[in-house]
């Protein structure tokens, strides 16, 4: 695979021993160590990458117009 090209979310698969991903982080959790609320014990995140990102725009102009 070429390192210039980006995989898209929906193209993600177990068998790719490497890729580039472009994404916009829309949410962002942090969950804490329980009794420690400076530790980060994992970190969630909702991502968007440009095929949802035109799709959403697809549809806001559809509304809009």
């Amino acid at each position: 695979m070429a390192l210039n090209k980006v995989t898209l979310i929906s193209d993600l698969d177990v068998l790719l021993e490497s890729y580039k991903l472009k994404v916009k982080i829309i949410r962002l959790w942090k969950q804490t160590v329980r009794g420690n609320p400076k530790e980060t014990y994992a970190i969630e995140m909702i991502l968007m990458d440009e095929e949802v990102y035109q799709q959403l725009f697809n549809t806001l102009l559809f509304h809009v117009t």
